[in-house]
């Protein structure tokens, strides 16, 4: 088990979460097609390419875009970063959910499971 000296919970650490625009993949569905689809549901795929290049024409696109694009909140990494006080992740302990401390003073990376402790 870790034990922690007294003022260790004021250090400032940077947690990894998973990304929860993009759920850890790192892409999501580009708006554009959400559109599309929305608008022409099943029919969208009867559609020519000339047809699908004027509708996304007319919707401020200058080409057909890729499906997927890279998610913009987590730079497409799947991961968000947050700098937190230490003591503020121990605040509510019933989130069940694994995270990543990196020591901001590269003393070291610790792999902590709230409901099991370090690793």
């Amino acid at each position: 088990m870790l034990k922690l000296k007294k003022g260790y919970l004021d250090a400032k650490v940077i947690v990894e979460i998973e990304c929860p625009v993009c759920q850890g993949r790192g892409i999501i569905g580009e708006p554009g097609w959400e559109l599309y689809w929305k608008e022409f549901g099943e029919e969208g795929t009867k559609r020519t390419n000339e047809q699908d290049f004027e509708w996304f024409s007319e919707h401020g696109y200058s080409r057909i875009p890729s499906e997927e694009v890279g998610c913009s909140d987590c730079d497409a990494t799947g991961v968000i970063k947050q700098l937190v006080k230490l003591a503020d992740l121990f605040e509510d302990e019933a989130e069940m959910f694994r995270m990543e401390l990196v020591d901001v003073l590269n003393l070291g990376a610790v792999r902590w499971d709230l409901d099991g402790g370090a690793e």
